[in-house]
């Protein structure tokens, strides 16, 4: 249909300047001359009508499949994508979510998976991500740690953070972030505990809270508050 279209467009450029010219021609035409132009004029427009009626046609029909082709691929890739979910092969892993979903619709996500895993990614992890996999790991560690309460579990195991990138020697930032808004941290600890939240989704719970309340306006006593509780 893509090059029936193209063809129609084609085949319209020539009826155009034909019709054009008899334009021009019927009010260059001395009146003895009028009919004669006018009757070919009418020719001409007959074949650029028909034409046109070519090109919409062509037209109408490419949109008409097209939409049909992007259902079909955003069914395909909506059904692959929750194929690789159920398999838990890209469970919690946002990178791995990506290679899969990279070559959709034209792949399918197992085979996308397969091939964009073994391109190396320069810009992963990211800084947030890695912020999440800490509160994970803090979070899975509440079983060795009975005697202490999950807030205090946290404050524990982020003082333990080093102060220090080993790379370059500068500052921690992911000890920066969970030191320095302790006190968001905290709150969204317990707004967790307040839902009811299932275990398996507290660390998504407590980063998404932690996150806005980060994000949320302050006043001089909420700035106050937040730096009693940080971690030095």
């Amino acid at each position: 249909m893509v090059k029936r279209r193209y063809q129609a467009q084609a085949d319209c450029n020539e009826p155009v300047k034909n019709y054009c010219e008899a334009e021009t021609a019927v009010m260059q035409a001395h009146a003895e001359q009028l009919w004669k132009v006018r009757r070919e004029l009418l020719k001409r427009q007959s074949a650029l009508l028909a034409a046109r009626k070519e090109l919409r046609s062509a037209e109408e029909l490419e949109h008409s499949l097209q939409k049909q082709l992007n259902e079909l691929e955003t069914s395909f890739a909506q059904e692959e994508l929750v194929r690789i979910l159920v398999e838990r092969r890209c469970a919690r892993n946002p990178l791995r979510l990506a290679n899969a979903m990279a070559g959709l619709p034209y792949l399918t996500a197992r085979v996308s998976y397969d091939r964009c895993s073994k391109i190396e990614c320069n810009v992963w992890p990211k800084f947030d991500f890695q912020v999440f996999q800490k509160i994970e790991s803090i979070w899975n560690l509440r079983e060795r740690y009975l005697d202490l309460s999950i807030v205090e579990l946290y404050r524990q195991e982020i003082k333990k953070l080093p102060r220090t990138t080993r790379r370059n020697k500068s500052e921690n930032p992911l000890r920066k972030r969970l030191a320095e808004n302790f006190g968001c941290l905290k709150s969204a600890i317990e707004r967790g505990f307040e839902l009811g939240i299932d275990p398996d989704r507290m660390p998504f719970i407590i980063l998404s809270t932690f996150d806005k309340n980060r994000e949320a306006p302050t006043t001089a006593l909420t700035r106050t508050l937040a730096a009693s509780e940080r971690i030095d």
